[in-house]
């Protein structure tokens, strides 16, 4: 049996080539341009959905409204952050309640992004260090890439 423990913080931040305005344009209205399939959860999802705003969703989508609901909107503070709250099922690691706040600053020409995943509930030892992972590859690479080399420049 893997260790488990109460509580976990993961935090992830980088800086972006762009504005504020570009970068919180392709978190909130372009998610489907660099969030790929490589990151679904669900080997049968097509697409992952944003609903930017207060009780809103972020979630997988595939055929016969099969789908993965990631998390849910609990605020929004235009330009600036988000808050979502997801639960993480035994088989990703949990069972945990997850707290995920993105936030943007504006820095010179550039955008900071920090990232800050809490998780309370019963979680692996592992989970942290996956969860960190994931995080890097999703916004770290994946996003930033797209924003920085988008054509809305």
């Amino acid at each position: 049996m893997e260790n488990s423990r109460n509580k976990a913080e993961i935090k992830v931040g980088f800086s972006i080539s762009a504005p504020v305005n570009r970068v919180w344009d392709a978190l909130t209205r372009n998610l489907d341009k660099w969030w790929t399939n490589e990151y679904f959860a669900n080997p049968d999802s097509t697409k992952m959905i944003f609903e930017a705003f207060p009780g809103g969703r972020l979630f997988e989508s595939g055929e016969n409204n099969n789908g993965i609901l990631w998390y849910t909107v609990i605020r929004i503070d235009d330009y600036k952050k988000l808050d979502l709250c997801g639960y993480l099922f035994p088989e990703f690691g949990g069972p945990s309640t997850s707290y995920l706040s993105i936030e943007l600053s504006p820095e010179a020409a550039n955008t900071l992004v920090k990232i800050t995943d809490v998780h309370f509930g019963s979680i692996s030892d592992k989970t942290p260090r996956y969860l960190k992972e994931g995080w890097e590859q999703i916004f770290g690479k994946s996003f930033k890439e797209y924003v920085e080399n988008s054509d809305s420049k």
